[in-house]
């Protein structure tokens, strides 16, 4: 009977028919020997076995240097992949190759960006209606992507459409409840639409969780200053107008640069009739306007 060649793994005490060696795992290959078990070899059959040991070997450094390759690929992509999913991108990227495949992913991912870089063009050069578009076309390639979602989102709101720029955001929070980026932005819509005490409260909660998101805090004042003009009490109006003006107040403070927090401060003293507060807070908005024009 035919003796069959075998490998002695030493880590785990066992012995492997040669054949078999593919599946043993690189890491677990700590000595490989003929088995010392096995009959007494000719030098012939040692020497027979030491060149299919070598083969073997150059296969799996061979096969260990193209998954090192594939690994980089593969990392850079699900890099590139976290940008939009965050925590989510590996079960993501897990659904995804089960579905459709490594490179139809990469093909579909490569189109999105695309588009999410024309997109941006487009809503840079104030081209809101074709930003949509471009945005529009990355969601359809892949799918949920959280910078072409935004995109949308504003583009909507520049051209005046808070209907339309609400449902991008739901959906952000449908997928990734948490997203502090969505919160702040449907609240923001909420108010432009009128539901006022809905809108606080969103921006509320994000406050509680990020006391010191200058975004959160602009927001909500201009919220807060939008629900106060609607009040036919003058106490009610004081009250909610001062609320307002801590908010714009403590964003300044945080970041003295943010042009938009020096605005709505603004906004509030004209809602206030200190006309005079109002006017040297616009004035210092066109200053930052042309720091950050220059």
């Amino acid at each position: 009977m035919k003796r069959e060649e075998s490998l002695t793994v030493i880590k785990h005490k066992k012995t492997i028919p040669l054949a078999r060696a593919e599946e043993i795992a690189l890491e677990d290959i700590v000595i490989l020997a003929p088995d010392p078990t096995q009959e007494q070899q000719t030098e012939h059959e040692i020497a027979r076995f030491h060149r299919l040991l070598e083969e073997k070997q150059q296969e799996f450094s061979s096969a260990q240097e193209n998954f090192k390759d594939k690994q980089k690929e593969l990392i850079s992509f699900a890099l590139e992949m976290a940008k939009t999913y965050r925590g989510d991108f590996i079960a993501e990227f897990t659904k995804d190759l089960g579905t459709r495949g490594l490179g139809k992913i990469i093909e579909n991912w490569d189109g999105s960006e695309k588009h999410i870089r024309k997109g941006q063009r487009c809503f840079y050069a104030k081209d809101y209606e074709n930003a949509i578009k471009h945005y529009q076309n990355a969601v359809e390639l892949y799918g949920f992507d959280i910078r072409a979602l935004d995109g949308i989102g504003k583009s909507y709101l520049k051209i005046n459409r808070p209907k339309e720029a609400l449902e991008p955001y739901e959906l952000i929070l449908k997928h990734k409840p948490d997203s502090i980026l969505a919160k702040i932005n449907k609240g923001k819509i909420l108010g432009e639409l009128g539901k006022f005490r809905e809108g606080i409260e969103i921006l509320r909660d994000v406050l509680m969780v990020e006391k010191y998101n200058v975004t959160a805090l602009v927001e909500r004042a201009e919220v807060i200053r939008k629900y106060a003009i609607t009040k036919l009490m003058r106490w009610d109006k004081e009250k909610l107008l001062s609320d307002a003006l801590d908010h714009a107040e403590s964003a300044i403070k945080i970041e003295p640069l943010c042009a938009r927090a020096w605005y709505v401060q603004g906004e509030i003293y004209y809602s206030m009739n200190r006309k005079k507060d109002a006017f040297r807070c616009f004035a210092a908005y066109e200053r930052l306007l042309g720091i950050n024009d220059g």
